[in-house]
């Protein structure tokens, strides 16, 4: 029987929750590596409700070395290019500071694997992942345009450094293509625990959106596939309707049935939560393809110009070249617009949201 934690918890007093979390799924980290694997994004900041809270980060460091960890470091591969801007990422919304002298950019030295050919021969993973003996992954509790959510098995997508994420995008432009590489990305190295901030949730068309929904809930789970399932139920979704659960199931990951999933906790529906639309998400047709077909998808990058300072990080990581630069700002073309998120979640100014075109 896999298990989910669900409790009751606030920014100022996480600390409980985490240590709960970590009674329930107990890890064994006396004299050993841990990583924890925070979203950290785009640099947003935490009260944009879209990247792992440093609260949380900071109660479970504490409670690492309180439990004799040897090495803990903090690390992510937000959806941007080069070095610097990782590290610039941590910065600018908190995790940096917590994080402190732990902080690993996980970007710098890569392992060489063997992937799913379907995709892709090989792909790097981050060095500080795959040589960690315990990872933590802590991810947000969000909706994603591409999968639904953006929750346990989303969060390994940060493994990968650069920009091999914009070319698996372009590589897997079908939503049900995009669900099965992120279930092989999440193989390469399943996190030993999940603790997932609900404390403040995203809502609406994600995994950057300014639709905020308090919860004030910690979750925690060993096991994704349930984790990701209950999340799911929570936002309103039947887990059997998302393609990454069901891919997730298929590879042997767990289960997503809910006779095999014992919840912990105070566990309800959450009342008309906004979330991406199924019928964007079950398509095996290439996004390009349905935009021809004037029926997918329901939503496109949307740039608020005012907010623009014309950095060009979007052009340059948008992966079929839909974004180029004119005027010194962003322009779009539809046509080739797969949508991937990739320009959404690079923006260092937050001026691009996912929206329904009129």
């Amino acid at each position: 029987m896999q298990r989910v934690l669900i409790t009751k918890a606030s920014y100022s007093g996480c600390r409980r929750a985490v240590e709960e979390a970590l009674a329930n799924f107990p890890l064994s980290v006396r004299g050993r590596k841990v990583l924890i694997k925070v979203n950290a994004m785009n640099g947003a900041e935490a009260e944009e409700g879209v990247v792992t809270h440093p609260a949380i980060l900071k109660a479970l460091m504490e409670l690492l070395d309180e439990m004799g960890a040897a090495e803990v470091a903090v690390g992510d591969n937000p959806g941007i290019s080069a070095y610097g801007r990782n590290q610039t990422a941590f910065m600018g919304n908190g995790l940096g500071e917590i994080a402190g002298e732990r902080y690993l950019n996980l970007g710098r030295e890569a392992r060489s694997v063997p992937f799913n050919p379907v995709f892709i021969d090989r792909v790097f993973v981050s060095r500080g992942v795959m040589d960690a003996d315990v990872v933590i992954s802590v991810p947000k509790f969000k909706t994603h345009a591409r999968v639904g959510i953006s929750v346990g098995l989303k969060n390994n997508f940060g493994t990968l450094p650069g920009g091999q994420k914009a070319n698996l995008h372009h590589r897997a432009p079908a939503p049900v293509d995009f669900a099965s590489m992120l279930v092989d990305v999440y193989r390469l190295r399943p996190p030993d625990l999940i603790i997932v901030d609900g404390i403040l949730a995203m809502e609406g068309i994600g995994p950057y959106a300014k639709e905020l929904r308090y919860l004030g809930l910690l979750l925690a789970s060993d096991n994704a596939v349930a984790l990701d399932a209950t999340v799911a139920r929570m936002m309103g979704y039947e887990p059997d309707q998302l393609p990454l659960l069901r891919s997730a199931q298929k590879a042997g990951l767990g289960s997503y049935l809910e006779q095999d999933i014992q919840v912990l906790g105070p566990w309800e529906p959450i009342h008309d939560f906004r979330r991406p639309d199924l019928s964007d998400l079950n398509s095996t047709l290439p996004i390009t393809y349905q935009g021809g077909m004037a029926e997918f998808p329901s939503f496109r990058p949307s740039v608020d110009l005012g907010g623009c300072d014309g950095c060009r990080i979007c052009a340059e990581v948008c992966p079929p070249g839909a974004l180029t630069m004119a005027n010194g700002l962003p322009r779009l073309d539809a046509s080739m617009c797969v949508p991937c998120c990739c320009c959404q979640e690079s923006c260092p100014r937050q001026a691009i949201t996912m929206a329904r075109p009129d």
